[in-house]
């Protein structure tokens, strides 16, 4: 992740995933599942600048085309205005692929 100006941040979709998903699998035995969806907020600093992710994963996918892990990110900081880089849905597939197979193990 790049500081772009004072208050600018690039950041990059498919490591504030794996932050997420990393996340949920350390934390897992203190999620609580709702409705076949497990939804947390996780706070991280980059650059000292803070962001929160918001990340949902479900149990199974109701729509084709959607992944079962999604996240989005916000920022307390209102003047900081944030750019993302990647592909968000590249990023939200590998995060899904690492999350159901973690559950698919956990369950057994």
């Amino acid at each position: 992740m790049k500081i772009l100006g004072y208050n600018a941040i690039k950041v990059d979709y498919m490591r504030l995933s794996l932050m997420a998903v990393a996340y949920f699998i350390l934390n897992f035995e203190d999620m609580v599942e709702e409705d076949g969806r497990y939804v947390y907020d996780l706070e991280v600093n980059v650059k000292d600048k803070p962001l929160v992710i918001t990340a949902e994963y479900r149990i199974s996918a109701p729509f084709k085309g959607e992944y079962p892990f999604s996240f989005y990110v916000e920022s307390e900081d209102v003047d900081l205005e944030l750019y993302f880089e990647g592909c968000y849905n590249l990023a939200c597939s590998y995060a899904s692929d690492i999350a159901t197979e973690y559950i698919r193990r956990v369950k057994k």
